[in-house]
């Protein structure tokens, strides 16, 4: 029995998870916001809420991705609402491990996010 291929939203969900860097990274993101029909422009809620969805009942997609997003979104409806108020911009100064996951963590909340980096290469 031959094996079916992989679905494009499982494979932007792996090559999200094999990026190593910063602009592997930022294309298997935009792929998997394609892949689950995240519509232009989005930010913050509206992001999850679309990648969980697609993630949650698409085919293909391994278990522990659908639970990260699950657990993802579950840390994200803990978090304070900005209340109405236009989103806060925040630059992050490094793009290091702790650089990176607090420019995912403010962008899940809804926060324009820059990130600066003085390093080339990594």
């Amino acid at each position: 029995r031959a094996s079916m291929p992989p679905s494009p939203l499982s494979s932007a969900w792996q090559s999200f998870m094999d990026a190593a860097e910063i602009e592997a990274t930022v294309a298997a993101f935009d792929s998997l916001r394609e892949a689950c029909g995240v519509p232009s422009g989005s930010h913050g809620q509206a992001v999850l809420d679309a990648i969980l969805d697609a993630t949650s009942s698409g085919t293909g997609v391994p278990q522990r991705l659908k639970s990260l997003m699950a657990a993802l979104s579950k840390s994200f409806g803990a978090r304070p609402s900005l209340g109405g108020a236009a989103a806060p911009r925040v630059l992050i100064s490094g793009a290091g491990p702790v650089g990176l996951r607090a420019a995912v963590e403010a962008a899940l909340m809804g926060q324009c996010v820059t990130v600066v980096e003085a390093r080339a290469v990594f």
